[in-house]
């Protein structure tokens, strides 16, 4: 059976008229023939077959769904849902915490996660993980055995029905196990010299952890740069500080008593001259680029005092 339509416009497209349209049916497949012609360039040589496939430019029968030979092009295209495609991304109410000498939760309400190799994205909802360093794979450790006095980067993983979380050295490119594709870095942790993971607890881009001290007995006359990175993650942008400062006046000595933390801009500062000024606080600084932080105590000598404790850090861009 054949059937030809010639030379009429199409309703839902002024603009676009089909030339010749034939239906002929054998042996049960449908091939469908037309040529669409507007004021750019014809389509022709359309194919279908009994599985509803379309070919456009291609051998009878395509092979997919829609088969197009050669390029597509649109003033107006408008696509419904598209599996696969890339999601607006959602990220909200990530809580990274230690729970035991070896072992993190990941929790999140959402999660966007991205295929780096097809720039696909996927939210996850409800995440609630654990992972564990003497685990291998999924929920555990990538690759390799476990190391101490390093920082391990947590990532969550997905391979299309499981969502899982990964210990990795790595804070780009983690080794993910089979069939995992889809990856977001959504934290760190410190495996302290002993083998046990330094206790903190993480709210979207903010942590707390155990103080750790980093600069004692610093007195004045000189100015430096002091690293806390062996206790503040490296990946960081900002440390949160607790200090702790005083100043004994030594009548001997002219002049007021400075103290100077951060360099560009400065970010704490005291400017005294009474007999004694005894403070404790916390404060978060930002790290320069060679992953210092700046600190000045000004004359004179050994009549300042300043002690300086890590006890959190800053990300950027983890929960956007």
């Amino acid at each position: 059976m054949r059937f030809d339509l010639l030379d009429y416009p199409l309703h839902q497209a002024p603009s676009l008229r089909c030339r010749r349209f034939t239906v002929e049916e054998r042996e049960h497949n449908f091939k469908l023939t037309s040529e669409l012609q507007n004021k750019t360039a014809p389509l022709s040589n359309s194919t279908n077959d009994k599985n509803g496939n379309i070919g456009i430019g291609t051998a009878a029968p395509a092979t997919e769904k829609l088969e197009v030979k050669g390029k597509i092009k649109a003033d107006d295209l408008q696509l419904g849902s598209v599996p696969g495609a890339m999601p607006m991304p959602r990220n909200a109410d990530l809580t990274v915490k230690s729970v035991t000498d070896d072992t993190v939760d990941i929790d999140a309400r959402y999660l966007t996660l991205f295929d780096e190799a097809t720039g696909f994205g996927k939210v996850l909802s409800t995440i609630d993980l654990t992972v564990n360093m003497s685990t291998a794979g999924a929920n555990g450790l990538d690759t390799g055995a476990e190391v101490a006095d390093r920082w391990y980067y947590l990532w969550v993983i997905y391979n299309g029905a499981t969502t899982a979380g990964l210990l990795s050295a790595s804070s780009s490119a983690p080794t993910l196990p089979a069939g995992y594709t889809f990856k977001k870095l959504v934290g760190a942790v410190r495996n302290k010299p002993d083998g046990k993971f330094l206790r903190f607890y993480q709210r979207n881009n903010s942590a707390r952890s155990e103080p750790v001290y980093f600069l004692t007995d610093a007195y004045g006359g000189n100015e430096s740069g002091y690293s806390p990175v062996t206790n503040v993650c490296p990946t960081a942008i900002a440390s949160r500080i607790y200090l702790g400062y005083n100043h004994f006046h030594n009548a001997s000595v002219a002049g007021d008593r400075q103290l100077y933390l951060g360099l560009s801009p400065v970010i704490f500062t005291i400017l005294r001259s009474v007999s004694v000024v005894a403070m404790t606080g916390e404060i978060t600084m930002n790290f320069n680029a060679d992953g210092t932080i700046w600190r000045s105590i000004q004359v004179p000598v050994q009549t300042q005092y300043l002690e300086l404790i890590a006890n959190g850090w800053e990300f950027d861009g983890i929960i956007n």
